[in-house]
């Protein structure tokens, strides 16, 4: 078992703490006996026969030592050494198909434990995103959970060009130039149902596919204003972070907006490390309410306001997407979503390309 003044002091961080919290301690605690440590994060999608590879790769676990434990209010495994130092501390999300563990220890038996999992991952190609969620913590608080989102190739829906007409450049032009640039911000406005969300997941698909990358999602309310979502963004993995439904977090200080201050401070320092990047979606009609030191040069790469088609370009994506049934009819101006006959966002304007002829282009 582990060691009682350890486990004693990882009782008391887990009150009000969280699995990082552990994980930062048993670093902590192993560092001071001089004995190598490492992180492990293991992610194997085990296809059909899921279920009975979970349990064959727990029944491993358990034949190499590890014993599940709680402490405080979280259940982990761990395997100690004779004196109750943890050769590894481990959270394992068992779920029916997939193998998902996250811990810290030894190098040796880490690389034991990812080498055993991944002779159960069925390859597949497709994109992973860290979908933050709000969670109920010990004591009554709320803290932020993140579960990885895997999307299988078969099930992207990608946006086509027709889906935003107004784009001088091609999608791939765009999202290099926005990755390669010093501005860490992204901000797109519009009302409902106009494609925001598929551009969204557009870009986050050519992030995994180009950078090998994952990325990040935030739309729970009890979520999307929470600064431990910025902080720990900054510091942990992830290429993106897009934040849906930001009606709410983008208004001016002046206004009574805490979060933004914060906010702030984060996208100034993070100007200097290229790598990452936040996206703000918002449902808001123009940028007047929102805060203008986001958007100043340096910051913000670009404002993409998303519009309503009119009949010809909803009749395009309607060809696009083999929906050959469509008739625009009499109504002068459609949502993308309502082209595609399904629940969307919208998306349409840039400012840092010049607009196509004919385009309005007034804030």
């Amino acid at each position: 078992m582990l060691n009682k003044t350890l486990i004693d002091n990882l009782n008391l961080a887990t009150v009000n703490g969280s699995r990082d919290t552990l994980v930062e301690l048993v670093s902590l605690y192993r560092l001071s006996k001089g004995l190598k440590t490492v992180k492990t994060d293991v992610w194997a999608s085990c296809g059909d026969d899921g279920e009975a590879s979970v349990k064959e790769f727990r029944d491993w676990l358990d034949a190499r030592g590890y014993i599940k434990t709680l402490i405080g209010s979280m259940p982990v495994m761990v395997k100690t050494d004779g004196d109750g130092t943890p050769v590894v501390l481990l959270n394992f999300d068992e779920r029916a198909t997939v193998i998902h563990l996250t811990g810290i220890g030894d190098p040796d038996e880490a690389a034991a434990i990812e080498e055993k999992a991944k002779t159960y991952k069925v390859e597949t190609k497709g994109m992973t995103i860290l979908t933050a969620q709000s969670q109920s913590t010990f004591g009554g608080g709320r803290g932020i959970n993140f579960d990885h989102e895997f999307v299988p190739e078969s099930e992207i829906v990608l946006a086509k060009p027709s889906f935003y007409p107004w784009l001088p450049v091609s999608f791939e032009e765009y999202f290099k130039s926005y990755l390669e640039s010093d501005e860490p911000v992204l901000v797109l406005i519009g009302e409902a149902g106009t494609g925001k969300s598929t551009f969204i997941r557009t870009l986050f698909h050519y992030v995994s596919v180009h950078h090998k990358e994952s990325s990040r999602l935030a739309y729970d309310p009890d979520v999307v204003g929470s600064l431990d979502l910025v902080n720990g963004f900054f510091r942990q993995e992830g290429m993106l972070l897009a934040y849906e439904d930001m009606d709410a977090w983008l208004g001016k200080r002046e206004d009574g907006n805490p979060f933004m201050a914060t906010l702030l401070n984060q996208t100034q320092g993070v100007v200097r490390r290229k790598k990452k990047k936040l996206i703000f979606s918002t449902n808001l009609a123009n940028i007047n309410k929102i805060d203008e030191a986001l958007l100043r040069v340096g910051r913000c790469f670009d404002i993409l306001d998303f519009s309503k088609l009119n009949a010809e370009e909803a009749g395009a994506v309607a060809k696009d997407m083999g929906r050959l049934e469509f008739d625009p009819g009499a109504q002068n101006s459609w949502t993308l979503a309502e082209v595609l006959r399904a629940e969307s966002k919208a998306v349409q304007r840039v400012n840092r390309f010049a607009r196509k002829p004919g385009f309005g282009n007034s804030r």
